[in-house]
């Protein structure tokens, strides 16, 4: 089960890479860009914060859990400001 879940986190993470390169213009423009930005930023922010509650186990503290949450909360800010961006470039060439 671990290769194949890999391969679709994997595959996701790719999905969320077009996305990001065809809103800065590294690559031709994908259907869809504006709602996929906000989704993957809500997403990724959402899974940053949901896990706070569960740093601190019975067992102690989660270190795996906080690593993975920071770099999910990172990444979701990261997509927020990359959808702020591209909706103010947007209003500017229209």
């Amino acid at each position: 089960m671990a290769p194949v879940g890999t391969v679709i986190v994997a595959a996701l993470m790719f999905a969320c890479t077009v996305f990001a390169f065809s809103a800065v213009g590294l690559i031709r423009k994908v259907p869809l860009v504006k709602p996929a930005l906000i989704t993957i930023a809500v997403l990724c922010t959402a899974r940053g914060l949901i896990a706070i509650p569960t740093f601190v186990t019975a067992a102690g503290v989660d270190i795996w859990q906080i690593v993975a949450s920071t770099v999910w909360l990172y990444v979701g800010i990261c997509f927020i400001a990359g959808s702020v961006e591209y909706r103010n470039y947007l209003k500017s060439i229209i």
